[in-house]
């Protein structure tokens, strides 16, 4: 930038008064004092004090002056090379910010501006007369633009050599600060639920009947493996982890609320694998309520019968069975008839909750308390202790609950399952 001037035009005094004059109300309209002193010199200073003598060398004489004047002086000396003003400028020449120089010319009648995301006011238009060849603008304008980038350097290597500590007391009241704003019982963990089938979980003999030799299931189950064991994500894990996990919690901790939730509309012998479990809830005075569906074959009602109740040889009258299943059309069974054929709807939902909303847990998904759904469906669902999401958790399966009270399973009905299908009580 060896020069910001046009050559051959000489401004005459009273274009530059009138330019001054016209500023200086531009920035009392603003709110701004027009008469405030500029910087004595926007480029390198090693020599001025506080009271305004020069005691040093400066690069620059230019006389200190007003807002208004520097403003006159930056736009005459910039006019005819340059389409805009940076904020390096606008506060080394004339004591401002861009923002504020923006406010000043943006009611001008000299200029049409805007500005842009790096903060510099863009011209428009700008109809001021140039600076001449004597003028000490250009000068200074070019070593502000010098110094700024200079300064800009030094932060740089200033920043990336530093290496930033912040006491511990800091860091302790801005932590408390950050967690007390936090909802209550929002950082309680959660855990993706998944059932894919894991080769090494299931047996290298269930696996070879699964694969036999054929190529593409050779590579599934190698897909599988490589799965589990490499790619897994860290905050996931399998239903059956998580169901030992929601048992685990209430024989861990002294929950308040000692209440073993589980909806599910089918089950098998799966119930046999968490019986341990569930004796030893039972033992420390845990209530187990179980919600499932009502239109069962006999098979299933003693199926249920033997994997549950018959794994649990003590404590029964703390287990509860209740079953939730209507039709969309009411009418009475027809049990000449045998099975009825109208639509039907009931629990479809799996879920497991332990202990109170503030205190315990909730697993929730795809998965059935089965073989399949724990061990070999691509299934997926959430863990989590989050208090407000057991709460909901909670609140559905009681309300739900509520509603079948009328269809809670008599234990010793189930000693004696009748050979034939059994239905909703409303219907029978």
């Amino acid at each position: 930038m060896d020069s910001l001037a046009t050559d051959g035009v000489e401004p005459t005094g009273d274009s530059v008064d009138d330019l001054v004059s016209h500023l200086r109300d531009q920035f009392k309209a603003v709110g701004l004092d027009p008469d405030a002193p500029a910087p004595r010199d926007p480029g390198r200073q090693t020599g001025d004090d506080p009271s305004g003598d020069t005691d040093g060398d400066t690069t620059s004489t230019r006389p200190r002056c007003d807002r208004a004047t520097a403003t006159a002086n930056l736009l005459r000396g910039i006019s005819s090379v340059a389409d805009g003003v940076p904020p390096a400028l606008a506060r080394g020449f004339v004591g401002v910010s861009t923002y504020d120089l923006f406010r000043v010319l943006s009611g001008s009648e000299v200029a049409s501006v805007t500005t842009d995301t790096d903060g510099v006011v863009r011209f428009d238009s700008l109809d001021v007369t140039p600076a001449g060849p004597d003028e000490s603008t250009a000068a200074a304008v070019h070593e502000c633009l010098i110094d700024e980038l200079a300064a800009a350097d030094r932060h740089q290597t200033e920043l990336t050599a530093a290496t930033p500590t912040v006491p511990l007391s800091v860091r302790d009241r801005i932590a408390a600060a950050v967690f007390d704003e936090l909802p209550d019982g929002a950082v309680e963990p959660t855990t993706f639920a998944f059932t894919l089938p894991d080769p090494s979980e299931l047996g290298s003999e269930t696996m070879a009947a699964y694969t036999d030799d054929h190529p593409p299931l050779v590579r599934e189950r190698a897909t599988l493996d490589d799965w589990h064991r490499r790619r897994q994500p860290a905050d996931a894990a399998r239903f059956t982890e998580l169901t030992d996990r929601i048992v685990n919690r209430g024989l861990r901790r002294d929950l308040d609320h000692r209440v073993l939730r589980i909806m599910t509309p089918y089950d098998d012998d799966t119930f046999a694998e968490f019986a341990s479990g569930f004796r030893s809830l039972l033992r420390s005075g845990f209530e187990i309520r179980l919600l499932t569906r009502h239109t069962r074959q006999r098979w299933q009602w003693e199926r249920l019968r033997d994997n549950l109740l018959g794994e649990l040889d003590e404590n029964r009258n703390q287990v509860t069975v209740r079953t939730y299943s209507r039709y969309k059309e009411y009418g009475r069974v027809d049990f000449e008839d045998g099975d009825d054929d109208r639509s039907e709807f009931g629990v479809h939902a799996k879920l497991q909750t332990v202990g109170g909303s503030e205190e315990g847990a909730a697993l929730l998904g795809s998965a059935n308390f089965m073989e399949n759904s724990y061990h070999w469906n691509p299934e997926c669902g959430a863990y989590t202790e989050q208090s407000r999401f057991v709460a909901a958790a909670i609140d559905f399966f009681d309300v739900v609950w509520e509603l079948s009270a009328a269809d809670e399973v008599a234990l010793d009905r189930l000693q004696e399952v009748p050979d034939r299908s059994l239905y909703p009580s409303y219907y029978s």
